[in-house]
């Protein structure tokens, strides 16, 4: 699925919300232990500055 929220005219924000299931060490060669589960939330703006400005948009 994929959402976003216009902010304004120009200006989204896309959340992303991420669950990873057994993780790879692999950047981690010596670590004691395996990684658990981990939940990670971001967040993606995108911002238009020809809308912005109110320049017309090319197609």
């Amino acid at each position: 699925m994929n959402y976003d929220l216009a902010i304004s005219r120009g200006v989204r924000l896309n959340p992303n919300i991420q669950y990873v299931v057994n993780p790879d060490n692999l950047p981690r060669p010596k670590a004691f232990r395996q990684s658990n589960d981990i939940l990670v939330f971001g967040a993606w703006l995108s911002v238009d500055f020809a809308a912005l400005l109110g320049m017309p948009a090319q197609k």
